[in-house]
Order: structure tokens, then sequence, then C-alpha cells
């Protein structure tokens, strides 16, 4: 990644629930460190990081459990624009994974639950990846304008007809 790009490392953080007072914005810094790279994602990983281990934090003080604390703010369409998603699974995924790991049986406590002299415990944590599309717009052109391009290279559309 170039030294002068932006890291968005908050593009995803305020569209992962719906929770109306949430802000985040990027920065760009000039700092004397090597550049930076990805995290197992471009950029959005350390941010859903960030606010899934606060939302961990904050269930915690609250007494409430983790998946309760994500579903009261669940985001059944998107919190800026309220255009719905184009494809979202997130509650059926807390429900089923709850289910199959047996969440309703896990000591909530931290350091509560063992396994030996082992320390085990159960998390969760909830991923939005967002993919910002450029806008595309449509280019027709007929044999005359595309020189250099074959008639069977050429989009359907501007093709001429057979004799």
């Amino acid at each position: 990644m170039h030294a002068d790009s932006l890291y968005p490392v908050t593009v995803a953080t305020t569209a992962a629930y719906a929770c109306p007072n949430v802000t985040a914005r990027d920065k760009r810094v000039r700092l004397n460190i090597p550049p930076i790279a990805h995290m197992r994602a471009p950029g959005q990983a350390e941010g859903n990081f960030a606010l899934e281990s606060l939302l961990d934090e904050l269930s915690y003080e609250l007494g409430m459990d983790p998946i309760e604390l994500r579903l009261r703010n669940y985001a059944a369409v998107h919190p800026q624009t309220g255009l719905p998603w184009s494809g979202k699974a997130l509650r059926e995924c807390y429900t089923v994974g709850a289910e199959r790991f047996g969440w309703a049986q896990r000591e909530p406590a931290v350091g509560a639950m063992r396994d030996g002299r082992w320390l085990v415990g159960y998390g969760m944590a909830g991923m939005t990846f967002i993919q910002n599309h450029a806008n595309a717009r449509r280019v027709r052109r007929s044999a005359a304008t595309a020189p250099h391009t074959p008639a069977a290279a050429q989009p359907t559309s501007a093709r001429a007809p057979a004799p």
C-alpha cells in the first residue's frame, strides 16, 4: 500500500449496528513508521475488531449477554442511508451459532470455565464488510466509433445486423 494512501479502518464501523449516536472517521497523518498493511482484510478488519471488542466490554459492564446487545442494535437496513442490504443473515448467524456452540450453557464470567488446567472461554463477534463500488456507466459504440475492434468483440448492442 502506498504511504500516502488512506487506510479505511472505520468505513464499516458506523454501518455495523443501528446506533444513531455513533460516528467514526479516518484521518491521515504522516508518521515516521513503516507503511501500513492489511490485517486479514483491507482496512475494515481493524475497525471491526475495535468495535466488537468494545461491544464485549460494554456487555459485561451492563451485565447483558453479548449476543443480546448486538441483537438489540441490529441494523435491518443501512443505518446512514436507510437502504436495504443486498444480503445479510447476521441475525440468523447469531442464533444458529449460539445453538451449535451451547452459548446458553456457558458461564459468562471471565476465567470461570475450565477444562482441567486450561481456561476455556466462549466469545463472539460480528463482521461487516462493505464493498465500495465505483459508479458504472454504459457506453454504447458503433462499428464506426470503435477503431481496431473486430465486430465479434464488440458488445452485442453495438453489432451491426447480420446481412
